[in-house]
């Protein structure tokens, strides 16, 4: 049986052929135009008018204007095909230059891998429609070359690990500068390509007032990490170890850091506004003159933590170790304090007014004689009728 014969020729010659077609009306258009147009438009004028006359050089003149307007849509065909050429050449220039990259990622030496890293971000400084796939390539770079961090769910394993790095290798650092710089992550769609480095190991990493919003970190390995004025507003950094980092100013505004490692970390001046530090680990954490407005850090260990200045006002912090911390001048107004742990603490100056320390364990009639109470401020019974307290409380009220 004899297969019919595809037509796909004719339908590829099918647009060429009506080019051709319209060309050539256009073409007779014009040549009519120019012949009969006069007396199309002017025909009363110019009834047994020959060139010498009056009438004559009305036809010349308008058949010249004719000429020129038809010169000038020429010219402006001729730019529009110039500027299409131009942006189908450039683009092939960007294609070509985007899997030289490629190619250099995928090499065995540092030094081109480094480079690769490079020419993709001169990438995207030169075509910023490309930043999108530029960063899907770098985030699979980062994922491949960095070391794994173990899942909570996976079981420990027997073999022996080489000991992973204290800080990450030099294309590494480079391909998460570029992701994070913040000129490059304007032009990314971040729904197409996430940055996504969950778990994986990337201590030491210098990440000064990176653009990290919205990233992935769950469980990765930021401990020792410089992130001073980052911003990582609405991060996931759930599970993700950030001891001793260093996060002075830095934006976490609804950060996810529940369960992360935070103990020894440096976050003076940090926004933690309606951030989840629920379990969070902040024991010796600097938090000196943070805002935690509204955060959520019920549960959270924070022996030892200094935080003098800090404005936790609508903070819940229900069942916080607040063993040792230093809260001096800490504005504690609203704050949820039932259940939480202030043995030692200093609550020098703190301001406790509306605050919830009814249930407070370890709390003493010194601590708040020592902070700024208001009648307002819910206290253990035993402590509220102390006659230093109520004293303390219409000292503090008297002072409006």
């Amino acid at each position: 049986m004899r297969k019919p014969k595809s037509n796909q020729p004719s339908r590829r010659w099918l647009p060429n052929m009506v080019f051709a077609v319209l060309m050539l009306l256009v073409g007779s258009g014009v040549v009519l135009l120019l012949w009969r147009g006069p007396w199309w438009f002017d025909g009363k004028y110019l009834e047994g008018a020959d060139y010498k006359s009056a009438a004559g050089h009305m036809i010349s003149s308008f058949r010249a204007s004719v000429t020129q307007l038809l010169l000038g849509l020429g010219g402006v065909v001729a730019l529009w095909f110039t500027w299409r050429n131009y942006r189908l050449s450039r683009r092939g220039q960007v294609t070509d230059r985007f899997i030289k990259a490629l190619e250099r990622l995928g090499s065995s030496e540092m030094y081109v891998r480094y480079g690769g890293v490079l020419a993709l971000e001169q990438i995207v400084q030169d075509a910023p429609d490309q930043a999108t796939h530029a960063t899907q390539v770098l985030v699979v770079f980062v994922r491949d070359r960095a070391p794994n961090c173990r899942r909570p769910d996976q079981e420990p394993s027997l073999e022996r690990r080489p000991p992973l790095p204290y800080e990450p290798e030099a294309d590494v650092q480079a391909a998460l500068t570029a992701l994070t710089r913040t000129a490059s992550r304007r032009h990314v769609d971040r729904t197409a390509a996430p940055l996504d480095l969950s778990y994986r190991h990337l201590a030491g990493a210098s990440l000064r007032g990176a653009d990290v919003r919205d990233a992935i970190l769950e469980g990765a390995n930021l401990s020792g990490a410089t992130l001073w004025y980052a911003d990582l507003r609405e991060a996931i950094l759930k599970d993700a170890d950030l001891s001793y980092a260093r996060l002075n100013g830095a934006l976490l505004y609804k950060g996810n850091l529940r369960c992360a490692n935070l103990s020894n970390a440096a976050l003076p001046e940090a926004v933690l506004i309606e951030a989840s530090l629920i379990g969070a680990d902040l024991r010796k954490a600097v938090l000196v003159d943070a805002i935690m407005v509204m955060a959520a850090v019920g549960g959270a260990k924070l022996r030892g933590a200094r935080l003098s200045g800090a404005n936790l006002i609508h903070a819940d912090l229900y069942g916080a170790d607040l063993m040792c911390a230093d809260l001096r001048d800490a504005n504690l107004m609203c704050a949820d304090l039932r259940d939480a742990n202030l043995k030692d603490a200093n609550l020098a100056g703190a301001k406790i007014k509306d605050a919830d320390l009814s249930r407070v364990r370890w709390l003493t009639v010194e601590q708040v004689v020592a902070a700024r109470p208001g009648v307002t401020t819910k206290l253990p019974s035993e402590v509220a009728s102390d006659p230093r307290v109520v004293e303390r409380i219409k000292q503090v009220e008297g002072e409006k």
